[in-house]
């Protein structure tokens, strides 16, 4: 019954376990190191202004102020 289920896994170090595969990630992930912590936190206070900005819309306020710059 569970020949059906066997990998057919042609590298060395493949397990031939029926319910193990090769690891994909192990043989075809390509590493991309993160961007630069000042990019991210430039896009976050990006989408913070968005989003006080589409909060004042909703509620009919004034303009919200800025976010905070910590």
């Amino acid at each position: 019954m569970l020949e059906r289920f066997k990998t057919v896994d042609l590298h060395p170090d493949a397990v031939d376990n029926p319910t193990m595969g090769t690891i994909f990630n192990r043989y075809f992930h390509r590493y991309t190191p993160p961007r630069p912590l000042a990019e991210i936190e430039a896009d976050i206070r990006g989408i913070e202004t968005d989003i006080m900005r589409m909060l004042s819309e909703v509620t009919g306020g004034a303009p919200a102020s800025e976010p905070r710059q910590d």
